[in-house]
């Protein structure tokens, strides 16, 4: 990572992970074009002894639990968006499934889809 400048680069790292499972490094980019640059520089600058890999991120889910009013599903994203930043930065935000409790049914909960 010494050897790569993010700034000559013009991209964002949000996060370095050191010693993965596998003895490797993890740069975590905030966008993916920052992440095909940072890949290009490092094959670029590094020897054919390092394994430099794109790993593609994977659909998140939330469940929210405990909701005292049974919302659609457009109105349910706005109210999260507004409330969180990491939904507000997804590119694709869904609602699942939305259901009352076993034990209330004036209780509601809603799995929801992510794609950051």
């Amino acid at each position: 990572m010494s050897n790569i400048n993010p700034t000559e680069l013009k991209i964002k790292v949000s996060k370095v992970k050191n010693n993965t499972r596998d003895g490797g490094i993890l740069v975590v980019c905030s966008k993916t074009e920052g992440a095909s640059k940072f890949k290009d520089a490092a094959n670029a600058k590094l020897s054919n002894a390092y394994e430099v890999k794109e790993i593609k991120s994977r659909n998140s889910k939330i469940r929210i639990v405990g909701m005292i009013e049974k919302h659609e599903s457009d109105e349910l994203i706005s109210l999260l968006k507004f409330q969180n930043d990491v939904i507000q930065s997804s590119k694709v935000c869904s609602v699942v499934k939305i259901w009352a409790t076993k034990k209330n049914d004036k209780i509601y909960q809603a799995t929801q889809c992510l794609m950051l």
